[in-house]
């Protein structure tokens, strides 16, 4: 999904939304890794930010800060789509965890709102600025991205997002959005094989199925991360 979504200039972000410990994370390391695959056949710079940053300093600070430069961010996301663009390449921005964005400006009363002023920002100031060579990833929670895109005054550019709405599943059906949850039962027996091997878990994957209880709350992935990581 994010091949196709980072490869579509008209859409240049991708998000990746679910409750805590479902895999967003590990989704936006599998896009940068997929990325850094792909450098020899095309010149690419990734640039990772974790979203607690930007309780203390603007997006539009950081950003020109993270290059070393004093211009304004336009002008800095100007310059990096015209390199990008010489040399056939792209900039990746990711956000992970927006929703550790618990302040602005060091302001604990904002703590309810910045991570939707957060998602404004990243909206405003990186995907709706017409540079093809730029793209976003980022993560949140669903509460909070649906906040956003229904806040009056900072409704995102919903038209310019990827989602799975371009992408038909098998049956024909398109869904709202990528959003990660629970494992499905075919999820988990790939997943919990991966922990057995790693952590070198005895318990077999059939005595888990016979035990109800245990298997559902084992279908939450970070569950079963905590308990194979202390078992």
């Amino acid at each position: 999904a994010y091949d196709i979504g980072l490869g579509i200039p008209a859409e240049p972000l991708f998000r990746s939304l679910g409750e805590s410990g479902v895999g967003k994370t590990n989704l936006l390391c599998n896009v940068a890794a997929e990325w850094q695959r792909e450098a020899g056949k095309r010149p690419l710079a990734v640039v990772p930010y974790y979203c607690k940053t930007f309780a203390t300093v603007d997006l539009a600070e950081q950003i020109p800060r993270t290059f070393g430069r004093l211009q304004p961010l336009p002008d800095v996301l100007r310059d990096l789509d015209e390199a990008a663009a010489e040399v056939d390449g792209q900039v990746l921005f990711l956000f992970d965890a927006v929703n550790e964005c618990l302040a602005q400006n060091s302001n604990p009363q904002t703590a309810f709102t910045a991570p939707v002023q957060l998602i404004s920002w990243i909206d405003e100031l990186l995907v709706a600025n017409g540079h093809d060579r730029v793209k976003v990833a980022l993560s949140c929670r669903n509460y909070t991205w649906e906040e956003a895109c229904s806040t009056r005054g900072h409704g995102v550019n919903s038209q310019l997002y990827f989602t799975t709405r371009d992408l038909a599943d098998e049956s024909g059906e398109n869904t709202d959005g990528i959003s990660l949850g629970c494992f499905t039962e075919a999820e988990f027996a790939e997943a919990y094989s991966k922990y057995r091997d790693r952590y070198n878990l005895a318990t077999e994957l059939v005595d888990i199925i016979g035990r109800p209880f245990q298997h559902r709350q084992l279908l939450d992935p970070l569950r079963l991360r905590l308990v194979a990581e202390c078992y």
